[in-house]
């Protein structure tokens, strides 16, 4: 490259682009171009701090929702033991009740047994007796007479 082409090409690398020439800002400018970027800040942290609230009132909603179902999930589940402990207590009442008619209905053949093992015991003494009395009835007769 020539002497001539690469002073050329070194002023063009140091000349700003057209575009980028800008007229200094004045103090009200800058001012200005201070409050509105303060207010945009400003208004993109109350759309943040409002997007932020609605984000939490959803996460909110949906924990609320799943601590609701879990309530009635474990309602449910209580209630179906719940019916199983009644059944299962049902059951062993029925069982019990059927174990004392059992041992009750064994207990009234045993005294039953019991009342006509004294009843004939009693008929036999009593016959025994009357048997004895008319013996001496007779005796006394035979001895009269």
């Amino acid at each position: 490259m020539s002497p001539n082409k690469a002073g050329q090409a070194r002023t063009r690398f140091r000349q700003p682009p057209a575009t980028s020439i800008q007229p200094p800002i004045s103090s009200k400018g800058q001012e200005a171009l201070r409050q509105h970027l303060l207010f945009k800040q400003t208004e993109e942290a109350a759309m943040l701090t409002e997007e932020s609230e609605e984000m939490l009132e959803e996460i909110r909603a949906s924990v609320e929702g799943e601590r609701e179902r879990q309530q009635q999930k474990l309602r449910e589940e209580s209630d179906v033991k719940l019916k199983e402990l009644r059944i299962t207590l049902d059951e062993v009442q029925a069982a019990q009740r059927d174990k004392l008619e059992a041992q009750k209905r064994k207990d009234i053949e045993r005294l039953k047994a019991e009342l006509e093992e004294d009843l004939q015991a009693e008929k036999k003494r009593l016959q025994e007796e009357r048997e004895d009395k008319q013996e001496f009835m007779i005796a006394i007769k035979t001895t009269f007479v």
